[in-house]
């Protein structure tokens, strides 16, 4: 797998499309998990910041910072913690807690049946990661 090292995510679905597509991978990571494994998770923080769209030098300002991910010094971020779990059982969690900007602490947790969840790629690259470790694959991955 080659990935750009500075971006966590690419290795994730790396990863999950490793383990989707390589079965010689699949049965090394199979071999490592005891027969006590429940799940697979990851957590995440995202940083956010809303420019309006008229204010051309407010949008060039907050694309610079996406860019050089320095959307989190910005004074008027928002922040998303967020978790995602996927038990052996294929049921889907996701929790997520803001810290600032319009659901400033507010949380939102969800459980999702075995190929339901809709929390986007990484939800659905840990999904597929703990398919393939307990060695029920049902779906591709969505992003490469």
């Amino acid at each position: 797998m080659h990935h750009d090292a500075t971006n966590p995510l690419g290795k994730l679905y790396g990863l999950a499309n490793a383990a989707v597509t390589d079965e010689s991978l699949r049965d090394r990571l199979q071999r490592c998990i005891p027969p006590t494994w429940y799940g697979f998770g990851i957590f995440i923080e995202a940083w956010s910041a809303t420019a309006e769209p008229t204010d051309e030098a407010a949008v060039s300002r907050l694309q610079a910072a996406a860019r050089e991910r320095t959307i989190s010094l910005l004074p008027d971020r928002a922040e998303a913690r967020m978790l995602f779990v996927a038990d052996r059982e294929h049921r889907f969690y996701h929790l997520m807690t803001h810290h600032g900007g319009e659901f400033d602490g507010q949380t939102h947790a969800r459980w999702y049946p075995s190929g339901q969840q809709d929390a986007g790629d990484v939800a659905t690259a840990v999904e597929l990661l703990a398919a393939a470790l307990t060695g029920l694959l049902h779906r591709k991955v969505s992003r490469a």
